[in-house]
């Protein structure tokens, strides 16, 4: 019997290990999209822009 949990435990260690890794692509696909959607039609910053901007510095919204 525990060596069935800790064989379901290995698969659902892995499965969020891999769910982790493509968010985490996602977001660096979707923030170099960003970068390059920004150069192209040149906004002006907005208030949440530089809002998140030094959050971002300050280590927010960072993985852990």
């Amino acid at each position: 019997m525990e060596g069935a949990s800790v064989r379901k435990r290995g698969i659902m260690v892995d499965r969020v290990e891999s769910v982790q890794k493509t968010q985490s692509d996602a977001k660096e696909q979707f923030e170099s999209f960003l970068a390059q959607f920004r150069s192209i039609i040149q906004i002006k910053d907005q208030g949440l822009a530089e809002c998140s901007r030094r959050l971002k510095n300050q280590g927010w919204g960072q993985s852990q």
